[in-house]
């Protein structure tokens, strides 16, 4: 599972394990390190779904999948602005073509919004530009992705061709 979000604590002790190293950002400036925390929890989320049963038990948990993890979200604020579906495609491209493991199955995840209002694209069905860049996008092997639609301001990347 490869979570699109505001990056992660890799030293997290319940997801360091599951992790392992595959942790990368969008942004050339800026590490994938979570200053927010919504990626750390989405990839717990991602990982152990419900801890409930976990914590009510001695049984130990059993793990089916791994995690990776692109930082999306920009901590800073850089000066250049870009849309959410460029920086989106920059993402999945990292995770596709950093990964010293390829090929790789991957679902993605990115558990971001945003509110649309009249007259923004999304309100009457259509689709918002971030959905749409993200459906448009094909990494170099195949893999779902479902996202929403937003604007940042990021560093200009390219995905490479492909």
């Amino acid at each position: 599972m490869c979570i699109l979000d505001t990056g992660i604590r890799q030293e997290h002790v319940l997801l360091k394990d599951a992790l392992a190293g595959r942790a990368q950002s969008a942004f050339p400036t800026e590490g994938p390190e979570d200053r927010n925390g919504h990626g750390t929890w989405m990839a717990g989320l991602a990982l152990y779904g419900d801890l409930d049963a976990a914590l009510t038990t001695n049984d130990p948990v059993r793990l089916t999948h791994g995690i990776e993890a692109v930082m999306l979200l920009p901590a800073k604020t850089p000066g250049t602005p870009r849309t959410f579906g460029e920086v989106t495609a920059d993402a999945v491209a990292v995770a596709e073509t950093g990964s010293v493991e390829q090929p790789r199955a991957r679902v993605f995840s990115m558990a971001v919004t945003k509110h649309s209002v009249r007259p923004e694209n999304g309100t009457d069905g259509t689709a918002t530009l971030w959905s749409a860049t993200s459906t448009r996008s094909r990494p170099a092997r195949p893999s779902p992705s479902a996202t929403t639609e937003s604007n940042c301001t990021a560093p200009p990347t390219r995905p490479p061709p492909g």
